[in-house]
Parts: structure tokens; C-alpha cells; sequence
């Protein structure tokens, strides 16, 4: 019964994090995710959506605290350059970057800053995921790119 609660629990933030980066979804929001016993393990921030004035339209910001880290990653949608955030910042950080079909589009093994930049200007529209990896644990986001 623990195991099909927690599958509820995943499913419930999986769906309102696809909503938030679809930007379906207006309200703030805290979500978590719990093991078998009833520990939480993940906590995910889910803000509202909000304007820029670089002229996006709609941006949402997707933040995930996980083993004392929290990743920060917008806007999203992006029509250009997504940034991602980390704190703390720690070394042998990797990222990557890959589409749908799981190709490879950017990859960095050694991140030397918490905060980067991503220019996804020259790629398709469509649904990417940026993968984080720390502490040997990798984190899957999925970002949409759009005109």
C-alpha cells in the first residue's frame, strides 16, 4: 500500500511539473516526494508563472531541493537562453543537455560555476531535458523550447 501511495505522490508532482513547464499552471505551489516508510525526500518549489521584461511572454522557474541542493533552472519555456543555478556550488558538478530522442546537445563533465547560461537559440522547438549529476545522483528537468 506504501509503494502505491508513493507512485500516486510521484505521478501527482511528475503531472504538476509537466503543467508548470508547459505553463499550464498559475498558482505557487510546494510539492513532495516521499519514500516507501513515509520519509520525504525530495521537496519541489513550484512558482507561479511570471513576466520578464527581456520580452518573453510567460516564464515559469523550476526549482528542486534534493540532498541539501537546490537547482534552479528558467525560464521555462525559453525562446533563448535558459539559466541554471546550483547551490551550493560543488565540485565535479556535471551537466547535460539532450533532446527528446536522447541526443546529446550540450554536455559539461567539470561545471566551474554555479550559475551558467545556455543558449538554445539554434535548436528545434520541442521538449528538452537538462540532467544534472551530483554526488554520483543524477536529476532529469524538462525544459520546452519555443518561438
Amino acid at each position: 500500500m506504501a509503494t502505491f501511495k508513493m507512485t500516486i505522490k510521484i505521478i501527482f508532482v511528475t503531472v504538476m511539473i509537466y503543467l508548470c513547464t508547459c505553463g499550464l499552471l498559475l498558482a505557487q505551489g510546494i510539492q513532495y516526494v516521499y519514500d516507501d516508510n513515509g520519509n520525504r525526500i525530495q521537496k519541489i518549489v513550484i512558482p507561479a508563472r511570471f513576466s520578464s521584461n527581456s520580452g518573453d511572454s510567460i516564464k515559469s522557474i523550476l526549482t528542486s531541493e534534493n540532498d541539501n541542493y537546490i537547482i534552479t533552472i528558467f525560464p521555462n519555456p525559453t525562446k533563448s537562453v535558459i539559466d541554471l543555478e546550483i547551490t551550493p556550488f560543488k565540485e565535479n558538478t556535471s551537466l547535460k543537455v539532450t533532446d527528446i530522442k536522447g541526443k546529446i546537445i550540450f554536455q559539461n563533465d567539470q561545471l566551474t560555476s554555479n550559475h551558467l547560461k545556455i543558449d538554445m537559440t539554434s535548436y528545434d522547438n520541442g521538449t528538452y531535458f537538462v540532467i544534472v549529476g551530483l554526488d554520483k545522483k543524477f536529476k532529469s528537468y524538462a525544459i520546452q523550447k519555443m518561438e
